[in-house]
């Protein structure tokens, strides 16, 4: 373990919690070690352990790194440490990880097939660490532990984590007085809290000058699935101390995930927070509140929605659900808000409107003009307008303006595809939550007379398609909706014609291949012939099957070959697009619908005439209708089935009209450009 000097090791305390696992999958592919503390043993934390595990092995990113966790027991006084293998991955308490590259099996079976024990901790990882044989490429070695481990390892961690609350001064001071004796000179100490006034100044007076201090606050949730141009504010020290030469490693990391670093002071921080977090949340939480108040759904009104409800509801319930699930972050930022001004100033602000409201309603058009709601209007937006402003606040008016409407657009745009879309055969990527994601494909189900039985609001609905015979199941009407690919809108992707394609492509039963042998230019090879019939026929036409890949094998012809020239069998990929196997079986569909249609009606006619007589409950033998109804019933589903049968053959005969329409028409078209086809050439 100590030879693994040439990335840092790093510690997060309070890494059970949501920020500090964040930062551990974050950072874990870039450090040597990672010794994660917290309470991981007391029952009301008995998740964060296995939480921690997954997040590590199975969301590094890039850097693909697997391990499987080991136990990790503690004897009597902590004079024996024990590493034993599970058939389950440990839930409580303490855990060791070692992240290789390559597969878990092979990069960690040495260390699951043995335990290990030594006298101390440092021992115990050491004795682990040496137990098994380096992969290629650069491992990580990951502890799991509680607060009392910490004094073990803290004085190897070159980076220091503190992804702890905030609830006071005090008690933020004790926290840093139970670890600081342990902390290595010259190791960075990075507080990860919303507020940074009175962390940053507890900080500098608790901890030596030896020591470097930088406050981060990311200011997004954990749950972000894309870090790129979020931002994470950076407060430095104040007090003079010298900056560690850990610094530049973990801004160099944060750039590296592609985040933006904006340089703050302490108080230019916490002021900035109290409106981009305090004010904010503390209007959206009160906004969210109303409905509950009034038990009211919001649901309901999104069939209702406006450019300005919409997004502003789902920011109100995305902040009631993180108020929920992180109380004491919330709690924080609001209590120790540097500008509790902010908020008075917004409740000012709406008794002032509901006060000009009510009097319009009690006396309507009584008001002076100055006082009048109109004109309140008019006082509360004039500020926000870029009208009559000098250069410069005029373009900060209309920034605001213009990104309010791109806002609005974005989230507009995706279902207006959806819209634009409704009838067609359209492919969609669904994201999972801790799966990988999907492709589905279909009809676009939309009915714009009724858009609430699809509810476009939230949710694409696809019929099904049977993707080699072009059948449909499904539809607008709530029995046959049952049978609907549901996605929810905000986990899905529409793809565009080239990636439908792609994906077609690897779907085997959708791909026919035609080869034949030609003589063909001797420059031609792969590439050349892929530029030229990817995409044939010309996109122009209707139909969306095209040839999507291409080979190009070398042949010996039997015949005397023109300068220049070479015999090649040419394979040519034709991916069938369902869209066209739909259009094709309505047509087929459509021939003599109407003799089939009307011997179905009189077959359904018959039945519900029997019914009739059966309700009638007149004097007729019951058995007799029964078993007329039921041969009635069978002569049904034979027609059906015939017609599906007859349908069904029509549509494969067709399909292979239509493929080996395709291919002899680029075959055509590569002899008009110096090809020729076929050849004689060697037989294997």
């Amino acid at each position: 373990m100590e030879g693994r000097t040439q990335r840092p090791r790093l510690a997060i305390i309070g890494g059970g919690g949501a920020m500090g696992r964040l930062f551990g999958r974050l950072f874990v592919g870039a450090v040597s070690e990672l010794y994660v503390f917290d309470f991981f043993d007391v029952a009301s934390h008995s998740a964060q352990l296995g939480k921690l595990l997954d997040d590590l092995r199975f969301a590094v990113g890039p850097e693909r790194l697997t391990g499987v966790p080991l136990a990790v027991q503690r004897g009597p006084g902590g004079t024996s440490w024990t590493a034993v293998g599970h058939a389950s991955d440990p839930r409580r308490g303490r855990a060791y990880l070692r992240l290789t590259p390559g597969v878990p099996e092979r990069s960690e079976s040495t260390a699951v097939m043995s335990n290990a024990s030594a006298d101390s901790l440092v021992g115990l990882l050491q004795s682990l660490a040496d137990g098994v044989a380096d992969s290629p490429g650069e491992s990580t070695v990951v502890y799991a532990g509680l607060p009392e481990d910490a004094c073990a390892l803290l004085a190897r961690a070159d980076v220091v984590l503190l992804a702890v609350g905030f609830e006071t001064e005090p008690a933020y001071r004790e926290l840093v007085r139970f670890y600081r004796s342990s902390f290595r000179s010259g190791s960075l100490i990075v507080d990860l809290g919303s507020t940074k006034l009175l962390s940053m100044a507890a900080l500098e007076a608790e901890l030596p000058a030896d020591l470097g201090i930088l406050g981060a606050h990311p200011l997004f949730g954990p749950t972000v699935s894309d870090l790129t141009g979020l931002i994470v504010a950076v407060v430095d020290a104040s007090d003079g101390r010298s900056r560690s030469r850990w610094r530049e490693w973990f801004l160099d990391q944060l750039v590296r995930l592609k985040m933006i670093v904006t340089p703050a002071g302490p108080r230019e921080h916490d002021d900035a927070m109290a409106f981009v977090q305090a004010l904010t949340h503390f209007a959206l939480l009160s906004y969210a509140y109303t409905f509950v108040r009034i038990d009211y759904d919001p649901a309901d009104l999104l069939a209702f929605r406006t450019p300005v409800f919409e997004p502003l509801l789902y920011l109100a319930a995305r902040v009631a659900y993180l108020a929920r699930s992180t109380p004491e972050t919330y709690r924080s930022i609001q209590a120790l808000s540097t500008r509790p001004d902010a908020r008075q100033a917004f409740l000012d602000s709406a008794h002032e409107l509901l006060d000009a409201i009510e009097r319009e309603h009690a006396e309507p058009g009584t008001a002076n003009p100055t006082e009048s709601l109109a004109a309140l209007f008019q006082k509360y937006g004039e500020p926000w307008s870029p009208d009559g402003r000098d250069r410069r606040g005029r373009q900060r008016r209309e920034h605001l303006l213009e990104m309010g409407a791109r806002l609005v657009d974005d989230l507009n745009q995706f279902r207006q595809d959806v819209v634009e879309a409704a009838g067609q055969v359209r492919a969609f990527e669904e994201k999972r939550h801790g799966q990988s994601s999907r492709i589905l494909i279909g009809i676009v189900d939309l009915d714009l007379l009724a858009p609430n039985r699809q509810d476009v609001a939230s949710q694409v609905r696809l019929r099904q398609v049977n993707r080699l015979l072009g059948s449909v199941r499904g539809g607008g009407t709530s029995d046959d909706a049952s049978h609907d690919l549901v996605i929810p809108l905000a986990r899905a992707r529409m793809l565009g014609a080239e990636e439908t394609l792609d994906w077609l492509l690897t779907q085997t039963d959708l791909v026919e291949i035609r080869s034949q042998p030609g003589r063909v230019p001797g420059w031609f090879d792969r590439d050349i012939l892929l530029r030229l019939l990817k995409g044939f026929p010309d996109r122009t036409e209707t139909r969306q099957s095209r040839i999507w890949d291409v080979a190009l094998a070398p042949a010996i012809a039997l015949d005397v070959l023109p300068p220049g020239e070479k015999a090649a069998v040419v394979s040519l990929s034709i991916v069938l697009h369902p869209a066209d196997l739909v259009a094709m079986r309505r047509r087929i569909e459509a021939t003599d619908a109407a003799d089939f249609n009307k011997e179905l009606s009189e077959l359904e006619a018959g039945i519900e005439e029997i019914y009739r007589v059966e309700r009638a409950e007149v004097g007729t033998d019951r058995l007799v209708l029964a078993r007329e109804k039921d041969r009635r019933k069978r002569q049904r589903k034979t027609l059906i089935d015939q017609r599906t049968t007859q349908v069904d053959r029509r549509v494969r005969q067709e399909t292979r009209v239509l493929v080996q329409s395709i291919f002899e028409q680029a075959l055509g078209w590569l002899q008009e450009r110096g090809c020729s086809f076929p050849i004689r050439i060697v037989q294997d």
